[in-house]
């Protein structure tokens, strides 16, 4: 009884080794297959740590990224894409030609132009700015790893022109979240969304979207009218989707990205008029004692009757200098109407009752729809103010725009991630099997019931086998141990019966 005690013991041992072997998986945990083609800023073991870094807080921020293709884990490339700190996703997408519908997405690869150009490069580089370059990296990661998310949110592949003026919610909102992100990365509290360390490249995409007056302008249009020749303009809206994802929550992009149209769906319809009615209010950057507000200029108003034209998604404001009292406004169209400005705490929206208005506001008439509006405007004066409003400010605004940082780094972006996308074939070929091509490819496929189902291979690159994860080397590892545990099993009951 003693021996069998002990074969028991050795046994119960035996399947607790085994299992706990059978529990963790036999491949690396990590999950970045990393390649250099180039000479890199960074070490492999460097890398890793920060595509852990932007991963992890990614997911805890309750996204998922598209699958990597053909493995368990993302191929990750450095390689020289024409300038520092440049980025590339490359999806591989299957869709319904018919309706755009994506049947499955998965990433190919990610690169990296984190390229040791030398000592002497006098351009960005680790050697030339130190910790702003590891900083303007880690940015540059997380902003690539968000376009896995955005894609595996994606639910249609967009025909060109829709793309084309979609793009500026790809880039725009990565270019936010890279604004969250950044407190994180400098050891800030993760919820922490007002605190910012300014760093030049987001600051000047902030800043350029009021320089230029973009409130003013249709961003569909501007994101179709520079995408082939200003792509980098594409980032300057990037204070929209920060607006809207510190206010509204970040996941709302995934409702953005699963429409058929992202650039006329009713989320970012939403998010882009909620933006201009509060802009007045003021845009602030940073914390309570360290702030940067930007707000939009203004056309000079008196109360005459104007005609304007205000594009779609955008606002037109009038700095108000006539007699200060309450007004009602008559308009044509169905713009929202609103007066607002820095020493408000919230706009005011015009709903037929007069409102008041001082010198110095900013009368916001705000388009909320895609298209464009052709509006007769006029204020109307009613009666005189009760009282001159007096407000305390209690925020430290800080309007002089200057940057802390003096030397400028500027990242470039490869716009063949967009293109290749959604390019169609002209012609339909039938593949029966996996072949290595650069062309898109059509594979007809049969269901079980007579109906052949035709599906569209969105194809960068090389092709391999479509499932997302093979995990083919951990099966056969788990049957290998499960196999070794009923035969250790089997040695135990031979053991017994001869006792």
């Amino acid at each position: 009884t003693i021996m069998k005690k002990i074969y028991v013991i050795q046994l119960v041992l035996t399947i607790i080794v085994l299992f706990s072997f059978m529990s963790t998986p036999v491949f690396s945990q990590s999950l970045w297959n990393i390649t250099f083609n180039e000479q890199s800023e960074f070490t492999k073991e460097e890398l890793e740590s920060m595509l852990d870094q932007a991963y992890q807080w990614l997911v805890s921020q309750n996204f998922s990224l598209a699958s990597p293709c053909n493995s368990t884990k993302y191929n990750i490339v450095i390689d020289d894409l024409g300038g520092p700190l440049a980025g590339l996703t490359r999806p591989y997408i299957v869709y319904y030609p018919d309706t755009g519908e994506v049947d499955k997405v998965c990433i190919q690869e990610i690169i990296f132009d984190f390229v040791d150009r030398g000592p002497d490069y006098q351009g960005a580089s680790r050697h030339n700015y130190g910790e702003l370059y590891v900083r303007e990296a880690k940015m540059t990661i997380v902003h690539e790893l968000f376009h896995a998310v955005q894609y595996n949110y994606m639910k249609y592949v967009l025909d060109d022109q829709t793309e084309r003026r979609s793009e500026w919610i790809f880039e725009s909102s990565a270019e936010a979240i890279e604004y969250l992100y950044e407190p994180f990365i400098m050891g800030f509290a993760e919820k922490d969304n007002q605190t910012i360390i300014y760093h030049t490249r987001l600051y000047n995409d902030i800043q350029s979207y009021f320089l230029a007056g973009l409130y003013e302008v249709n961003p569909n249009e501007f994101s179709l009218q520079n995408y082939e020749t200003n792509y980098d303009k594409l980032y300057y809206y990037s204070p929209v989707f920060i607006d809207m994802f510190t206010y509204n929550g970040i996941n709302v992009i995934k409702d953005i990205l699963s429409s058929k149209d992202p650039s006329s769906s009713k989320e970012l319809r939403d998010g882009v008029t909620e933006f201009l009615v509060w802009l007045p209010i003021g845009f602030y950057l940073g914390t309570e004692n360290t702030t940067i507000a930007f707000y939009p200029n203004g056309y000079v108003y008196g109360g005459d009757e104007i005609t304007l034209t205000v594009p779609g998604l955008s606002a037109i404001y009038l700095y108000f200098n006539g007699t200060e009292g309450y007004y009602n406004f008559s308009f044509t169209d169905n713009p929202i109407v609103i007066v607002g400005s820095q020493y408000s705490q919230r706009p005011l929206i015009f709903e037929g009752t007069p409102l008041p208005v001082e010198k110095g506001d900013l009368i916001g008439i705000i388009n909320p729809t895609t298209d464009s509006m052709s509006i007769d405007f006029q204020a109307t004066y009613v009666s005189p103010l009760d009282q001159t409003r007096t407000m305390t400010i209690t925020k430290q605004i800080t309007t002089t725009m200057t940057i802390p940082v003096t030397t400028t780094i500027t990242r470039t972006h490869n716009i063949t991630q967009t293109t290749t996308k959604t390019e169609k074939m002209v012609e339909t070929t039938t593949i029966t099997q996996t072949q290595t091509t650069t062309m898109k490819e059509t594979i007809t496929l049969t269901s079980t019931i007579p109906v052949t189902i035709t599906k569209t291979l969105s194809n960068i690159g090389e092709t391999g086998q479509k499932q997302a994860f093979d995990l083919k080397e951990v099966l056969t590892s788990k049957e290998v141990l499960l196999s070794l545990v009923i035969l250790s099993l089997a040695f135990f009951l031979v053991i017994v019966s001869r006792r």
